[in-house]
């Protein structure tokens, strides 16, 4: 397939933004159709692609999920939980791994200014872990939530379908 020539960056965007924004929930973008609609290779510009992603987060309530090696889906509104979580466990590892830097660092080779630096910045990562700890917390409960509700309406379901079966 011969792509035409780079359309300006904006207008890239902006093609884009409109077919991810406006196609329905569950809809995968193969990267070849992303090439199509981009005028460019699709693998090669990655961070367009992302950057829409984040634009769609903020202005269209719909979130994309890579499939790798193949695409992008829309995501469907009930996935949208699920996508934030693996967020934010990449988030807490990253997290975890600046700590670890930080807690390995030689403090006696540091002069003074630096070590409050590196002090102040290692109790604002402990903040910050604790925070996500308790958001991870959050995140498990409303899973849970979710699950048992689900769990009681299929319960129900079952129940209304045995005393069905049995008036018959």
């Amino acid at each position: 397939m011969v792509l035409p020539a780079s359309p300006t960056l904006t207008k890239m965007k902006d093609t884009l933004f409109a077919a991810l924004g406006t196609a329905p929930y569950g809809t995968v973008f193969p990267y070849q159709a992303l090439s199509e609609i981009m005028g460019v290779d699709a693998v090669g510009h990655r961070y367009v692609i992302l950057t829409v992603a984040k634009r769609l987060e903020r202005e269209a309530q719909r979130a994309l999920e890579s499939i790798r090696g193949h695409g992008y889906r829309i995501a469907m509104p009930k996935d949208h939980l699920h996508l934030g979580s693996k967020r934010h466990l990449r988030g807490r590892r990253q997290i975890d791994g600046a700590l670890r830097v930080l807690k390995a660092t030689p403090l006696q080779a540091l002069s003074p200014e630096e070590r409050r630096r590196h002090d102040a910045f290692l109790l604002l990562l402990h903040q910050q872990a604790d925070v996500l700890r308790s958001v991870k917390v959050a995140v498990q409960e409303a899973h849970m939530t979710v699950d048992s509700l689900v769990d009681r309406r299929l319960q129900e379901a079952m129940d209304r379908i045995k005393a069905l079966e049995q008036r018959q």
